[in-house]
């Protein structure tokens, strides 16, 4: 390294150092754009979980059937995400606190900054690291499969239709799991590190597709069999799908794309220190945190539907809870 900071002019030195620290800078404040995020998304669970469970415990018991499993389930998706939060929120704080202007020694190949992997494009194996991935891939596993439940539930009487996401599922899972163990390093890795988000955000475009499109196929045959029946409850149940699924689906694209566009800068060479790098470096993470904050979202506003009664848990509630109270008359078989 000292040979080639000889080789460097002073302009060159000072040129380095500032960009450096222009990066840097950049890169707390984003740090701390994406820890606010995901702690705005901590109270909102915790509001749901709360208050979700104090409707359940208030709902007669006969209304409770089937709707125990999902008050666990938001409730271990919510420890799991907080603990992940605090743990994003804390692992900064080590290098905040002995941050200093950096120097031309600490930015080249081998020095402190890049050998932690602040400047050098690549993932440390820290602790902080690899926990927060798992808890993160915890919950998209929760999350999904919560989703693919729910796809099993409406097409159960079709089930060759749920091999795709189910592959696609099973593919997202074990892709996050292989990148963790091998610490994703480089663009080729990196590439197979996006390739796990594109098929999670597949999977849910595909499980939303399916249940909205069931959904409103009953609704359309309803409405028809039964016009004085009000089904403002279908209307509400595709609309919370894809209110929850469309933001889901943009910023995982959104990241990926982000995420191939700073892995292009790997060097110096490449420009790693220049003010464009900084920005997209900034502009990845900020959307990440969005990803990941609808990634958790996504699933709770499911849950804290059906906690409230006015979402299914099996298949014969969605035609019963969707035409309950609005007449006598027998709903007919073919909508089944």
């Amino acid at each position: 390294m000292t040979s080639v900071t000889s080789e460097l002019t002073e302009e060159e030195i000072a040129s380095l150092e500032k960009y450096a620290n222009e990066f840097l800078l950049g890169l707390a404040r984003t740090a701390y754009a994406h820890s606010t995020i995901m702690f705005f998304v901590m109270g909102l669970q915790c509001f749901m979980c709360v208050y979700g469970l104090q409707v359940h415990l208030e709902t007669a018991s006969q209304s409770r059937k089937g709707r125990i499993p999902y008050i666990v389930l938001s409730w271990i998706v919510f420890g799991t995400s907080a603990s992940a939060t605090l743990l994003t929120g804390v692992a900064p704080i080590p290098y905040l606190a002995k941050f200093t202007p950096a120097k031309v020694e600490d930015i080249l190949p081998g020095g402190s900054l890049y050998e932690e992997g602040l400047l050098s494009g690549s993932t440390l194996k820290r602790w902080s690291y690899i926990s927060n991935s798992l808890q993160f891939i915890w919950v998209q596993c929760l999350g999904d499969g919560m989703m693919l439940y729910r796809c099993f539930i409406i097409w159960n009487d079709i089930k060759w239709v749920l091999v795709l996401p189910s592959m696609i599922y099973l593919f997202s899972f074990g892709t996050g799991i292989y990148n963790i163990v091998h610490d994703p390093k480089g663009t080729s890795e990196t590439i197979l590190a996006n390739i796990k988000i594109f098929a999670s955000t597949i999977f849910n475009i595909l499980a939303t597709l399916l249940i909205v499109y069931r959904l409103t196929r009953w609704r359309k045959k309803l409405s028809i069999a039964l016009p004085s029946r009000r089904l403002s409850v279908y209307s509400g149940a595709v609309a919370i799908l894809i209110e929850s699924g469309l933001p889901l689906a943009f910023f995982g694209v959104a990241t990926s794309i982000l995420h191939l566009v700073v892995s292009s800068d790997t060097t110096l060479q490449d420009d790693i220190m220049s003010p464009a790098h900084t920005a997209k470096v900034s502009g990845a993470l900020v959307v990440t945190g969005f990803y990941k904050a609808f990634t958790i979202i996504s699933p709770q506003l499911v849950i804290f539907r059906v906690t409230m009664g006015r979402s299914f848990t099996n298949k014969d509630e969605v035609v019963s809870t969707l035409t309950r109270n609005h007449g006598r008359r027998p709903v007919p078989k073919e909508i089944h």
